[in-house]
């Protein structure tokens, strides 16, 4: 007998957590804390298919709300997708992504969002590929041989997730990303429960202060026994975004106090102003997206296009909300 539905309560969530250790390299604590530091979760947005008494396959929606225009959309992010390798090849995925999928639609979500390596698999149930910024590598060589010559005298120093300076990311995230189709939506809640992931994933977080303003903020994780990424950045507007800006002030400082190689990976919007100084530049991969509800969405869009002219044209949709007005972005941060 097949089962499909949430958790029926904690105890088996930590058959969920025992499942994903199972599946995936990245450990049980990984999955446990990053519930368990998210204090917006609840137990019915993690799924499970049980088979005769089994618990063959979890797979988590991690809700958040997102900006489109000036509509304010619910996303459905669809993560730790698993299972068991004795379960596989019965459809238990699919069927299960199936019945989240008629969740989130009963629940009024707008879009639905995942990251894959299998998009043929997705496409069977109604997701379409679509592009969320670039990946690209800022080489050490090109981030020196900017014109640093107008580099702000600015105070850099690691943030301090205990105090104010919580404060001050919320307020450069916030300016920086309005109007940037697709970012999350971060309050400070968001931030207080990041100072944990931040010793988790030992991500460090740097501020850049000029003249008492804080006006940069770099989110960097160095090279351990893993490879170093520049996982964030955000910058006041007004500032020069380019390598001759703070963030290149920024980058370049960092690169005297934290090891982090010849070449730094990032990922960034896909018309952000340091891509100019990338190399190995290329859409970032396995984004796909279904949409749900689109007619708060389809108001806000400038072509002002009726529900009817898109009506068997999904796939058209679902593509063109994450370029239009601007191309769409989420930063690694807040992937799931």
């Amino acid at each position: 007998m097949l089962e499909i539905r949430p958790v029926a309560g904690y105890e088996e969530l930590e058959g969920c957590y025992d499942l994903w250790d199972a599946v995936f390299p990245d450990g049980r604590a990984f999955f446990q804390e990053r519930l368990a530091y998210d204090r917006t979760y609840h137990l019915e947005t993690t799924w499970v298919a049980v088979m005769d008494g089994v618990l063959a396959a979890a797979q988590q929606i991690f809700p958040y709300r997102a900006r489109y225009r000036d509509v304010v959309v619910t996303v459905g992010g669809v993560g730790n997708v698993a299972t068991l390798p004795s379960f596989r090849h019965r459809g238990l995925a699919q069927a299960l992504l199936g019945r989240q999928m008629a969740w989130m639609r009963a629940e009024r979500f707008d879009v639905g969002l995942l990251f894959t390596g299998i998009p043929d698999f997705y496409r069977q149930l109604g997701w379409h590929s679509v592009t969320l910024g670039v990946e690209l590598k800022l080489p050490r060589s090109r981030v020196f041989a900017a014109d640093s010559s107008r580099d702000p005298t600015i105070d850099i120093r690691p943030a301090d997730l205990d105090g104010e300076d919580l404060v001050a990311l919320l307020d450069l995230y916030q300016r920086d990303n309005a109007t940037r189709p697709w970012t999350r939506i971060r309050d400070l809640d968001y931030w207080t429960d990041l100072k944990r992931w931040t010793h988790q994933e030992r991500l460090q977080v740097w501020l850049a202060c000029a003249q008492s303003e804080f006006i940069a903020y770099l989110i960097v994780r160095p090279r351990t026994s893993t490879p170093a990424a520049l996982v964030e950045c955000g910058l006041r507007p007004g500032y020069d975004p380019s390598l001759s800006g703070p963030l290149g002030a920024l980058l370049r400082k960092l690169w005297t106090l934290v090891e982090l190689g010849d070449e730094l990976p990032a990922a960034l919007p896909a018309n952000h102003p340091l891509i100019g100084a990338g190399v190995q530049v290329r859409p970032h991969p396995g984004a796909m997206a279904t949409v749900f509800h689109s007619q708060s969405i389809l108001e806000a869009s400038a072509a002002r296009v009726t529900r009817e002219n898109y009506r068997g044209l999904e796939a058209d949709l679902a593509c063109r909300l994450f370029v239009d007005p601007e191309p769409g972005f989420l930063w690694p941060l807040d992937h799931f």
